[in-house]
């Protein structure tokens, strides 16, 4: 039978977390509710829960120890708490959880250790404040309750009631739920931003005709974090990681960056990969008023209402390749390729962002790490530069 484990604090919202219960055992699957209250105490009653001691034995903690603490730092613990639990524990099929900030902090960490594919399934306030620290790099779908979940009414039921009816249909959904289709085409992961959209497009037409999976992977923060992960569990052949634009917002400030560990040699062991310095003319920031006073002076293009992106400087570039060359320098595995005309749609003679010297200071700074570099004389978007990173996927490829 199709398992979920319904994570819930019992001490905070225990009519909430039981009504899901309720709810996934009504759509025909098991429920097993697991207690992350933070307060100390076990108030399980008589559900069939893991209970809160045994949530906070998974980081070494008595309940007396997890009452003593701040508040935000046993809620930390019961994070942790709660994803030891779900690891150690390969027969849920699937998360489901309803609360605020507390609730999302501890069904992040604990959806970060369930495979992909299985649904997550949260409903939250926090979708229309901060969905990245709830997402992290894991499939996890949010829904937005409206009303905030405290008390069942006529508005937080059926919210509550539809999460727990989808978790439990996504679960008994077999078809996709893997990386690859199962039937042994190589797997080639991509990053694309709207700027590298044509060089992706073509690349990726090549690939699929000759037989490849192409997945591609909007480089927007959550999208890099999400592909190293995977990269990391060794889910695919090749990487074509032609659009490393969250290192700009790494180094430059701007809100789409990856974490430090984007590009890190130690990322995808074994994956060769293809490196480009796509869109790395560009940090991005939200709508106009809401850029940071402190970027006054500099060069902005608005994307659209919501976006606007900010032209790096010689001096940020010069950073910004720095962590393509060492990457490329501690990986035999792996290349970069440097369209030396415009590493943007907007990076280009005559475009908003076309500056020689950024660019010159960028690919002086990839080739100075000591690595493999291929340097093609096009812009990333021409065809002249897909077919040479095509041309290198063909020779890093496993088993040539």
């Amino acid at each position: 039978m199709t398992t979920i484990a319904v994570l819930g604090s019992l001490d905070t919202k225990s009519a909430e977390t039981r009504y899901l219960a309720e709810r996934v055992r009504a759509a025909g699957a098991e429920a097993v509710i697991v207690d992350t209250s933070a307060g100390g105490s076990d108030v399980a009653g008589g559900d069939a829960a893991v209970p809160a001691a045994e949530v906070a034995a998974g980081t070494g903690l008595t309940l007396a120890e997890l009452g003593a603490m701040d508040r935000a730092d046993a809620v930390r613990a019961m994070a942790a708490g709660a994803a030891a639990h779900v690891a150690a524990h390969g027969r849920y099929d699937g998360l489901l959880a309803a609360g605020g900030s507390n609730a999302a902090l501890v069904f992040s960490r604990a959806a970060a250790v369930l495979p992909f594919g299985r649904p997550k399934v949260i409903v939250t306030t926090m979708a229309v404040v901060d969905a990245r620290s709830v997402v992290g790099d894991s499939d996890v779908t949010i829904v937005y309750p409206v009303a905030d979940i405290e008390g069942l009414n006529s508005l937080t039921r059926p919210v509550l009631a539809q999460a727990a009816s989808a978790v439990v249909a996504m679960a008994g959904t077999t078809v996709g739920v893997g990386v690859g289709d199962g039937e042994g085409r190589p797997v080639v992961a991509a990053t694309m931003f709207g700027v590298t959209t044509p060089c992706v497009q073509q690349i990726r037409t090549s690939l699929e005709a000759s037989g490849d999976e192409v997945i591609v992977f909007h480089a927007n923060g959550t999208g890099g974090r999400s592909m190293e992960r995977l990269a990391d569990e060794a889910r695919f052949d090749v990487i074509v990681d032609v659009t490393t634009t969250e290192l700009a917002d790494l180094i430059a400030g701007g809100d789409l960056d990856a974490g430090p560990d984007r590009l890190t040699p130690a990322r995808g062991p074994g994956v060769p990969r293809v490196v480009a310095p796509g869109a790395c003319d560009m940090a991005n920031f939200g709508a106009p008023h809401d850029i940071p006073t402190r970027f006054a002076g500099r060069t902005f293009h608005l994307h659209n209402d919501i976006v606007s992106l900010m032209r790096t400087t010689p001096e940020e570039n010069e950073q910004i390749g720095a962590l393509i060359g060492s990457f490329v320098a501690a990986r035999t595995d792996s290349v970069a390729v440097l369209p030396l005309r415009g590493v943007s749609a907007l990076d280009r003679d005559g475009g908003p962002f076309w500056d020689p010297q950024a660019d010159d200071a960028l690919f002086a700074a990839i080739r100075a790490g000591g690595g493999r570099v291929v340097e093609v004389d096009a812009h990333i978007n021409d065809p002249t530069f897909a077919r040479a990173v095509i041309e290198l996927v063909g020779e890093l490829r496993p088993g040539r």
